[in-house]
């Protein structure tokens, strides 16, 4: 019996807090495994860096290189990020050395996570100079240098999109592409949860990485068994759930894996603490109460941030759905009088990554965020 929460959101999954999806787990260990670079999407939380770092486990001698491009923007960020990530490399002195050859204007120093008391590394870049571009080769060189036969790199960088925001991001980027072609042995899992941008990277033949890998779609509908994993995970600790209430986490999360797992475990504290054996709407209600408590204050920020407009249009999408918002009845919801505005208004929203663009529309990045604007009535 679990006697701790079952449900895990927000961190990298694995062994029993894993949901297997053998189908795209096969396909990425292949691909993989014959040294062919894959460009991972999929909207953020649905699992695409649990799925990586899971294939990376099993493929034998590997050695994971997780490179996390949130809201990057400078040549010194992706320098200090590349380098950070080295941390799962063991023999700490040899590293250091290399990072010296390779990158002479950088100076690292050791210390220790606070958390868990491993060694960790602090790059820090020489104020006196700009980082150049051309960086991206002695970055290369160094993943280079790491890769033999006792220890085989696989190397992903996550939100890989974000690239195209940094400072000179075309050069940069066309250099990364030579770069990473010239080290062929390694296979690269380009991660990115902006679909459209990564689209352009890879699709659009004026990309910068235009057929350089190959494309795997992660969705929030291709577990083998989703709803026996968290139906499971209530078992193990001793509480029911019917199908019609574990759908109606599921439809309040839309769907999102990592959404369903947050409330999950909002219900498995809700229920513990009242030491039920059956999970029920009440239960599921209580939970998104809590969930909005917890994460008020950001959605507070937002709201503050944004333009009386765009809030008109988050209100008009919560109310209805993303997919026409140029049509008559979604303008006269949101009162606004020309479709452009509404256009422009959700442009900027998409761009601050508050919605996010799919096949079937606009959504709310945030799923929590739409059902509290709709609680609290603005």
């Amino acid at each position: 019996m679990h006697k701790q929460n079952p449900f895990l959101y927000g961190c990298i999954v694995s062994e029993e807090h894993f949901c297997p999806r053998k189908r795209l787990e096969k396909r990425l260990a292949a691909l993989v495994r014959s040294g062919q670079n894959v460009a991972v999407t999929g909207p953020r939380r649905v699992g695409k860096s649990s799925l990586i770092h899971r294939v990376a486990g099993e493929v034998r001698g590997s050695t994971l290189i997780y490179v996390d491009l949130w809201g990057i923007r400078t040549m010194s960020d992706l320098v200090r990020r590349c380098v950070q990530a080295l941390d799962v490399i063991e023999d700490k002195a040899g590293l250091l050395q290399r990072i010296a050859r390779a990158l002479p204007g950088l100076t690292v120093t050791m210390g220790l996570d606070p958390v868990t008391g491993s060694p960790t590394m602090t790059p820090t870049l020489s104020a006196r100079r700009k980082t150049a571009p051309e960086s991206v080769a002695q970055i290369a060189r160094l993943w280079q240098s790491l890769h033999n036969d006792s220890r085989k790199l696989i190397i992903a960088i996550d939100e890989f999109q974000d690239l195209m925001a940094m400072e000179e991001a075309d050069q940069v980027l066309g250099l990364l592409r030579k770069e990473i072609q010239l080290l062929g042995k390694i296979p690269f899992c380009f991660c990115g949860s902006v679909r459209n941008d990564m689209w352009k990277l890879f699709a659009d033949d004026r990309g910068a990485f235009y057929k350089s890998a190959a494309m795997l779609d992660v969705t929030d509908d291709d577990f083998d068994d989703w709803h026996g994993f968290l139906r499971g995970h209530f078992k193990a600790s001793a509480m029911k759930i019917t199908d019609e209430t574990l759908g109606e986490i599921i439809r309040l999360a839309d769907g999102n894996p990592g959404d369903t797992q947050q409330l999950c475990a909002a219900v498995w504290d809700g229920a513990k603490s009242r030491a039920t054996r059956t999970v029920c709407s009440e239960h599921v209600r209580d939970a998104l109460l809590q969930v909005f408590a917890d994460e008020r204050k950001g959605y507070e920020q937002i709201v503050g941030d944004i333009t009386g407009q765009q809030l008109a249009v988050l209100r008009a999408i919560a109310q209805l759905d993303g997919r026409s918002i140029q049509s008559a009845e979604f303008l006269a919801v949101a009162d606004i009088a020309h479709a452009s505005s509404s256009k422009a208004a959700a442009t900027r929203l998409v761009n601050r990554r508050i919605l996010q663009e799919t096949p079937v529309g606009l959504k709310f990045s945030n799923p929590f965020f739409r059902a509290w604007l709709l609680h609290v009535g603005y």
